[in-house]
């Protein structure tokens, strides 16, 4: 179920826990999906996810992502604190390598390639390690993970 740039699954996991997503659904004029102005915007969907899981997802306990996007000072004000304090590093299964999860950090909030980022992956490729190849990317992948509750009290349902 998507709501604004976040999504999430209608059914917890065999452990409690719903992953959530995040894609960008609101570039325009005043800038990228993670702009101070457009931050009320995102807590207000993060909101609306969360009452939706605790309505549709009754075996739900925890909220957890996995994101190179949980480095950025802008993503992560979007979140309770105990959640963004969860952060851990983790690798990506190499069967698994695709998407947006580290990928994403390659384009901008246009969809545009980020040479910085790029060139940074193009200059790790001739020592890349085969059999963990997201290790060229600049930012690594990170997990986190809270309890239902510390998004309740955050989001004041």
């Amino acid at each position: 179920m998507r709501f604004g740039c976040f999504a999430c699954n209608n059914v917890a996991d065999a452990d409690g826990s719903v992953p959530i997503h995040f894609r960008n659904f609101d570039t325009d004029a005043a800038g990228g999906p993670l702009v101070r102005i457009k931050l009320a915007r995102r807590r207000d969907e993060m909101a609306a996810l969360v009452e939706h899981i605790l309505t549709k997802c009754p075996d739900a306990k925890h909220v957890r992502g996995r994101s190179w996007l949980y480095h950025l000072p802008a993503y992560r004000r979007v979140f309770p604190p105990a959640y963004v304090a969860s952060a851990e590093p983790v690798e990506p299964e190499a069967r698994n390598f695709q998407g947006n999860s580290l990928w994403g950090q390659v384009i901008d909030s246009e969809e545009q390639l980020r040479p910085d980022v790029t060139d940074m992956v193009m200059a790790a490729l001739p020592t890349m390690d085969l059999a963990r190849p997201w290790t060229v990317f600049p930012f690594g992948l990170l997990a986190t993970r809270a309890s239902l509750e510390k998004f309740v009290e955050f989001y004041r349902l």
